[in-house]
């Protein structure tokens, strides 16, 4: 057989087969692509807000848990901000839908993660006539097998 034609086959097949990783999204997950973070700001009153930083988790991985409970050296899901004087907070983050507790074989102590879709959520009143904050949500991706490093997610809230 000739060889230019056994490289144009094999090129045609690593093509399709490419072309169809991509169209049927089986595109290797990695530490950026398996979390998508989506901020907003729902005003409540005059300067009062409710902040939701919702996170869309791919299918087989899971975010940790504002607790994550374990034996501590589990990644919890946390928020920062840059200009904390600026807030003032009422009442603590919540977590919607409740997390998935599970005692597991290899970490002491009951775990609690997210899968699919999380939504946390606070509320806060802004001084000084802020109208931008910005701050970082700090968190782990894991599915069964492995973990990723744990990653920070920046945004900028406009009110």
């Amino acid at each position: 057989m000739n060889k230019g034609f056994v490289f144009i086959i094999t090129l045609i097949l690593f093509n399709l087969s490419a072309s169809a990783q991509f169209f049927n999204n089986k595109i290797e997950p990695t530490a950026e692509n398996v979390v998508k973070w989506q901020m907003n700001v729902s005003a409540l009153g005059k300067d009062t807000f409710q902040v939701n930083a919702v996170a869309k988790v791919a299918p087989d991985y899971h975010v940790w848990a504002l607790e994550a409970g374990g034996d501590g050296t589990l990644i919890h899901t946390e928020f920062e901000w840059q200009d904390e004087k600026n807030i003032l907070w009422l009442g603590e983050w919540k977590e919607s839908p409740d997390p998935i507790e599970k005692d597991l074989d290899f970490i002491d102590g009951t775990v609690r993660w997210h899968e699919n879709e999380v939504t946390f959520s606070r509320v806060m009143v802004i001084r000084n006539h802020v109208k931008t904050l910005k701050g970082k949500v700090h968190y782990q991706t894991c599915s069964e097998a492995s973990c990723f490093p744990p990653r920070d997610y920046s945004f900028t809230l406009k009110f």
